[in-house]
């Protein structure tokens, strides 16, 4: 979507997970569109609903998949295997799982993004997690049922325990830290933690719009702007 963020036109990306029995829904913004954002957007549903899904069902985006041979992405399948979820995909042009969806994201444009401005991409973020509760709380049209008291009396219970860490074992980006408690991306520099100087940290950008810094051992040390 192209919103207007603090007074500029900015485009911005929102992902969308849908639980299958509740139709519980958590959606993520990014500020772009890459393989990372994706897996960071899975990841945070699954951390924000307590437990992992047997199974998660995607489309053929090629951060699934790979568009030479039709496999799957082997990161996509790293994931999976991290939380221990079986991968599936949906099949194309296949209205049941498309339609699913696409509502959900007709339902968002017409009652947050149109005719709104937003201070911030940060006030963006606030008011999706407002909408995201206001559309949990309300009854589906389907099941009759309001998503988030079907998904804590049913479905919760039914989810694999997450694992200890996230995936940032995929170690987005390597970087050593200078003497002086620097670190370099895209010819900019950042400050962290003095007690990393001269050690080796991973990072990895998060929403498209932070730097996550992570130590060696996956410990997170900050979040910084970029």
């Amino acid at each position: 979507y192209t919103i207007i963020l603090g007074g500029v036109l900015t485009k911005v990306y929102v992902h969308c997970v849908i639980l299958g029995h509740s139709r519980y829904r958590t959606y993520f913004a990014t500020q772009r569109q890459t393989q990372s954002c994706v897996f960071e957007a899975i990841e945070d549903c699954l951390f924000r609903i307590g437990g992992v899904p047997q199974r998660i069902q995607t489309d053929n985006h090629s951060t699934m998949r790979d568009v030479n041979t039709d496999e799957w992405n082997k990161r996509y399948l790293q994931l999976a295997e991290h939380y221990g979820y079986s991968p599936s995909r949906s099949a194309p042009r296949h209205p049941w799982s498309k339609g699913k969806v696409e509502s959900p994201f007709g339902f968002l444009e017409n009652h947050l993004i149109a005719g709104n401005e937003f201070s911030s991409f940060e006030d963006f973020c606030e008011k999706l997690s407002e909408f995201e509760t206001f559309v949990n709380k309300r009854v589906h049209d389907t099941t009759r049922v309001a998503p988030v008291d079907l998904f804590n009396d049913k479905e919760k219970e039914a989810l694999m325990p997450l694992p200890d860490t996230n995936f940032i074992g995929t170690k987005e980006i390597f970087r050593k830290v200078s003497s002086d408690c620097l670190i370099s991306f895209e010819r900019n520099k950042y400050s962290v933690p003095h007690v990393f100087a001269c050690r080796e940290v991973w990072i990895r950008v998060s929403q498209g719009y932070y730097l996550d810094v992570y130590s060696r051992s996956n410990k997170h040390l900050s979040l910084i702007h970029i």
